[in-house]
């Protein structure tokens, strides 16, 4: 009995992780265009690895707001990808994900290139978010509900699910993602340290080199108070504009009704 090809493609707004059903792990790949403002060359997928120069870097990203509009792009970075690796797509199942409710004109447009330009012998679309919650039921058959925090690049989706099928009036859309949290940084450094601003590249790597998600949040936060009292009141200060943002009030509420017993630690 011979093995059907499967190759399971996460197309996110800021990297490509791809890979065969049989990998136990996927590749990761830059979903861009890059190339150094005084230089010809561009760089697409896989070979951003091999640019050496750091800064001055004009990055073209195939997605807008979470959404892929550029196709064009896309296209280039996909052809370095399959050509690459060698992919026959005429006789590989592709499955894809797409950002949950997704617009239906994009939709169109995925099925018209993956089968008619790419030729894929068949196409599964899905959500990040779905994919996981069926894991999840796999894995946990006695558990009928789940909820998936999926937190991407431009944006973060909380859902829930029943029975492995999402529940829409339920789902929640934060307009805040990996996307955000760069900018900040790179404005924190910018407006103290050295001017950033021109230099996004650089401030994702420092980014993804030492920053992190903290598993215990409030030990942490009291060795850095003892390292700098101004620590403190610092990441109340990254709090309240990140809520703002959000336009979430109850948690501008909720950060505010903190600050003066916070501040009173110091």
């Amino acid at each position: 009995m011979t093995v059907e090809k499967c190759l399971i493609l996460d197309n996110g707004s800021y990297s490509i992780k791809c890979g065969w059903k049989t990998d136990k792990s996927p590749e990761l790949i830059q979903n861009w265009v890059m190339r150094p403002k005084d230089r010809r060359r561009q760089y697409v997928g896989r070979e951003i690895e091999n640019c050496k120069e750091m800064s001055n870097i004009h990055i073209t990203s195939p997605f807008q707001k979470g959404y892929l509009i550029n196709w064009t792009t896309q296209r280039t970075i996909w052809d370095q990808i399959f050509n690459s690796s060698k992919i026959n797509t005429s006789d590989t199942h592709l499955i894809v994900t797409e950002p949950p409710l997704n617009f239906k004109s994009i939709q169109e447009a995925w099925d018209e290139a993956l089968f008619e330009e790419y030729n894929f012998k068949s196409v599964f679309r899905s959500s990040p978010s779905s994919l996981t919650a069926f894991h999840y039921k796999q894995t946990h058959k006695d558990n009928l509900c789940c909820l998936v925090i999926d937190a991407g690049h431009a944006f973060s989706h909380v859902i829930p699910y029943v029975n492995g099928k999402p529940v829409e009036k339920g789902m929640k859309r934060i307009s805040i993602g990996g996307k955000h949290l760069g900018n900040l940084l790179k404005e924190q450094i910018s407006y103290r340290q050295l001017n950033l601003l021109e230099e996004t590249y650089v401030c994702n790597l420092i980014k993804e080199d030492v920053c992190f998600v903290s598993t215990s949040f409030k030990e942490e936060m009291e060795l850095a108070r003892k390292r700098d009292p101004s620590v403190l009141c610092e990441c109340l200060h990254v709090c309240i504009r990140v809520c703002i943002c959000s336009t979430c009030i109850t948690a501008i509420k909720h950060v505010f009704q903190q600050v003066s017993m916070c501040c009173q630690t110091l």
